[in-house]
């Protein structure tokens, strides 16, 4: 079970019962809360709403924490030992514990199946947010603190809260700039750097997988979730094609054309590929041969036939980012980029968006290309 409250209002703006711990866990009540706060009028001003959460694997998975950045939500996530940003949780987890799934109020037969507890709940989130009285709104329903005001900072509430800020709150992503050439140089650079300073073999292949991943996002505008994903398979590097296998629409799924520097480098790890023991159908695999216990005690190792882990290529990515100096920067910022360099080279916004996997072409023009308002116009200044 997930829960999304706000924290001004005390209310639950979103839920969702799953009998797995995937990201769809969070997502879902992530997409309702903001559905909900639109709904309500109170549309996100970039960087002014912080979602808090634990540092669990769903909430720091790429797919949630890029959904974020891309609504304009601050990401918060404590240090190890301190309970600042997960605390009001775990006392709403425990009041659902106790006032509804521990008491027959809300459903009177035992729980069979997961219905039953979705029925259970939806009665108890009626009655939490219209009814049930909070200490901390003055022994009032969460109704009357509906009207739009200023909500207060949790360092202004809690004066414990001041200090160093997790890393993902000390500068304001930018979700509208896409690289430059030298930009986007740069940070490949750095990548491939820390791959050739790298002592550790593991450490060295970990940085290599991620610096190949960043070359291939920087080079066709793929999402890093679809990147990550990629088979052998779907790469003909003698053509010079890869097929992304994206699943957001039926555009998604689609053929692009690789720039020969991008053939040039996924041949390159291909045949270091070939050369392991363990041989992978992900691209992007970091070659560690998957470990199984037999019943006797006794491990075995395998080939490590899963994609690797979608939580550790993002923190992979960011610290690639920030290393480079390009702490305003996101994943999606490679999407724009290429988006932008082709729209600067002439080509219809129709062709880009088929390169990106959009089905609707508008969203192209409107979101991923690149945009500087305060940047140089002396180039238009003659047509004026």
């Amino acid at each position: 079970m997930a829960f999304i409250v706000d924290v001004f209002a005390q209310r639950i703006v979103g839920w969702h019962a799953s009998t797995c711990k995937d990201t769809d866990l969070v997502m879902i009540p992530l997409r309702m809360a903001l559905w909900q706060r639109h709904r309500d009028g109170h549309p996100i001003v970039a960087g002014e709403l912080i979602g808090h959460a634990d540092a669990g694997s769903q909430y720091t998975s790429i797919r949630f924490t890029e959904h974020l950045d891309l609504e304009g939500v601050r990401p918060s996530i404590g240090s190890v030992g301190d309970a600042y940003d997960n605390a009001l949780m775990e006392c709403v987890i425990g009041l659902y514990k106790t006032e509804c799934i521990r008491t027959t109020v809300f459903h009177a037969d035992p729980y069979r199946t997961i219905v039953d507890v979705e029925f259970a709940t939806s009665g108890w989130v009626d009655w939490y947010n219209n009814r049930r009285l909070h200490s901390t709104l003055g022994y009032v329903a969460p109704p009357s603190t509906r009207q739009p005001t200023t909500r207060p900072s949790p360092e202004s509430r809690n004066p414990y809260k001041s200090g160093t800020k997790p890393r993902a709150l000390q500068s304001v992503r930018n979700r509208k700039r896409a690289f430059t050439r030298a930009e986007r140089a740069k940070v490949l650079e750095h990548a491939d750097s820390l791959a050739r300073t790298a002592t550790n073999p593991r450490t060295q292949c970990k940085w290599a997988a991620t610096a190949d991943l960043i070359a291939l996002m920087a080079g066709t505008g793929a999402r890093i979730n679809e990147a990550r994903l990629l088979l052998w398979e779907d790469v003909d590097l003698d053509a010079g094609r890869v097929r992304i296998r994206g699943t957001k629409t039926t555009c998604s799924d689609r053929m692009n054309t690789l720039p020969q520097w991008l053939v040039d480098r996924l041949r390159h790890r291909r045949d270091v590929m070939l050369g392991w023991e363990h041989p992978d159908p992900y691209v992007f695999s970091l070659g560690f041969p998957q470990e199984h216990v037999l019943p006797n005690g006794l491990r075995k190792y395998g080939p490590n036939n899963v994609p690797p882990g979608d939580s550790n290529l993002g923190k992979w990515t960011r610290d690639v980012l920030d290393g480079a100096g390009f702490t305003w920067a996101i994943p999606h910022t490679f999407r724009r980029t290429v988006a932008t360099l082709l729209s600067e080279a002439g080509v219809p916004v129709a062709v880009i968006a088929d390169q990106l996997g959009h089905s609707d072409a508008s969203m192209t023009m409107s979101v991923y290309l690149g945009r500087d308002p305060l940047g140089n116009k002396s180039d238009i200044a003659p047509f004026l």
